[in-house]
C-alpha cells in the first residue's frame, strides 16, 4: 500500500491509502488515512467558548485584543488547539 494525495470536488485535500499497483486516479476509492474529519468538531461550543474567553479577557476592539502581548487571542487559539488535539487523541471505531 502506498499513500496519495488527492483533492474532491468540494477542493478538500485527503490523504488514503492505495495499493501498489493502482494508479493515482483510483485515490477517492482508497482507504482514508487522517487527518481526522473537522466535522467532529462542536462548533457552536468552540465558537461560544471562544467567545467567553475574548469576553473576560476584554478583547472587544482590535487594540484590546491586541493588549498584554495578545493574551486574549493566546486564549481563543488555545481553546481551537485543544479541541483539534481531541480529535487527534479520540479513539477510531
Amino acid at each position: 500500500m502506498r499513500p496519495v494525495i488527492y483533492e474532491d470536488k468540494k477542493g478538500y485535500l485527503h490523504r488514503v491509502m492505495v495499493k501498489d499497483d493502482d494508479p493515482d486516479s483510483a485515490a477517492k476509492y482508497g482507504i482514508p488515512d487522517g487527518p481526522p474529519s473537522l466535522e467532529d468538531i462542536d462548533w457552536s461550543e468552540m465558537k461560544r467558548e471562544i467567545h467567553n474567553a475574548l469576553v473576560r479577557h476584554g478583547a472587544f476592539t482590535w487594540q484590546e485584543a491586541q493588549k498584554n502581548n495578545g493574551v486574549a487571542l493566546q486564549a481563543a487559539i488555545s481553546i481551537f488547539k485543544r479541541y483539534l488535539i481531541h480529535l487527534y487523541r479520540k479513539p477510531e471505531i
